[in-house]
């Protein structure tokens, strides 16, 4: 069995972070405009809740660093229903009819309903997507973002 004690640290990291994210909101509401000195408070939990979140990225990359697709086993899964959203999309586009029609009209027509995985994928545009990941813009920007962490220095004696 592999260890993965590092991913269910990550698993309880996310509470942390969300305890954090809490605690922000919690001291920033009901603030008016203006100067607020409690507003101090906020640094410490975002601070910290930004560099878990980095040093998580770390943990998962070497996580994923051996993993490899098994591109048979994957399209073995992939069923029609996955698709319904895009068609139910489609449908409402060309149809000019709400979405929610559109989605129900979809589901009927899932048993005929032939998807080419690829033609799918190439539609899919949006940053992000699963047909543009565009991986190279997300690391720039999280060097980017990446913050400074302070050097720590060993505390002389006095004499």
């Amino acid at each position: 069995k592999r260890n993965l004690d590092a991913m269910e640290l990550l698993r309880a990291k996310v509470s942390v972070i969300i305890n954090n994210q809490n605690l922000i909101k919690d001291l920033i509401k009901g603030q008016i405009s203006g100067y607020h000195r409690d507003l101090q408070l906020i640094k410490k939990p975002l601070m910290n809740s930004i560099n878990l979140t980095f040093d998580s990225i770390e943990i998962v990359k070497l996580h994923l660093k051996g993993l490899k697709p098994q591109a048979d086993k994957i399209a073995a899964q992939i069923t029609a229903e996955i698709y319904t959203a895009d068609l139910a999309t489609e449908l409402a586009v060309t149809k000019k009819i709400p979405f929610r029609t559109a989605y129900t009209q979809a589901l009927k027509k899932l048993k005929k309903y032939d998807p080419d995985p690829k033609a799918n994928l190439a539609k899919k545009v949006s940053l992000g997507a699963a047909g543009n990941l565009d991986l190279n813009y997300y690391q720039h920007a999280l060097q980017a973002a990446k913050p400074r962490r302070r050097k720590t220095h060993k505390k002389q004696k006095l004499r």
